[in-house]
């Protein structure tokens, strides 16, 4: 498992490493640009799977589609069958997530 969290003495920081978008920093409004905003509750994903992304921070499919298979394990604690499920899910909308 991947820990991307880098402590000082005071307070908690992101290393330049993690990627832009992570669920610390996410915002819920609905992104702005060419992909459309669909609401993660649209994917009809399992309760379990569902609650750990919402609970997370990703509200939409296009910020969901910015992470790899690695990091929604080690972000959100996903297993890979949760990530299997997710991307069953985006198949048919023609996205995936990073591989």
């Amino acid at each position: 498992m991947l820990l991307y969290i880098a402590f000082d003495s005071n307070h908690a920081q992101l290393p330049p490493t993690c990627p832009e978008g992570n669920v610390m920093n996410e915002a819920t409004t609905a992104p702005s640009g060419d992909s459309p905003a669909i609401p993660i509750e649209d994917l009809d994903l399992p309760v379990g799977t569902y609650s750990r992304l919402k609970r997370g921070g990703v509200h939409f499919v296009s910020s969901l589609t910015s992470y790899f298979d690695d990091e929604l394990q080690g972000y959100f604690h996903l297993t890979q069958r949760d990530i299997d499920d997710v991307q069953a899910k985006l198949v048919p909308l023609g996205l995936s997530i990073k591989l």
